[in-house]
């Protein structure tokens, strides 16, 4: 049998801050990625700064998501960065669900992350992006 992968998908996150926070195991799911989605990196910051907002990227691609016993979601990352945010769309046009995905070999599971690695990835991330 497939070992699928599975991470925490969060209702209605308002920024990426929202992914990477401990999370209970019931948050955890299956999901297939069933399209990759590049954005620059002013429109991947604005992305994960306003999660809320209306995107045509993800009103062009919502059709191809659904939520069942494994979600088909989009990764949604910053062109040449191997991490990003995996999405279930919701109204056709904005983040319903979404879990922090760093890579298919290191994915972050829900059951263990502590805060002290919630501390270190935030510290990562924010080194990454220059902020």
């Amino acid at each position: 049998m497939e070992k699928r992968e599975s991470a925490c998908f969060i209702r209605h996150p308002c920024a990426i801050g929202d992914l990477m926070q401990p999370h209970l195991d019931k948050h955890e799911r299956e999901y297939q990625i069933v399209k990759t989605i590049e954005l620059g990196k002013m429109d991947y910051e604005n992305f994960i700064t306003d999660m809320l907002a209306d995107r045509q990227f993800i009103e062009d691609n919502a059709g191809l998501c659904s939520q069942g016993k494994v979600w088909q979601c989009l990764l949604i990352r910053q062109k040449g960065r191997s991490d990003g945010i995996l999405v279930v769309p919701e109204g056709g046009h904005y983040v319903g669900w979404a879990a922090y995905f760093l890579n298919h070999a290191r994915q972050i599971r829900c059951s263990i992350l502590r805060k002290s690695e919630t501390s270190y990835l935030k510290a990562k991330f924010l080194e990454k992006v220059g902020t």
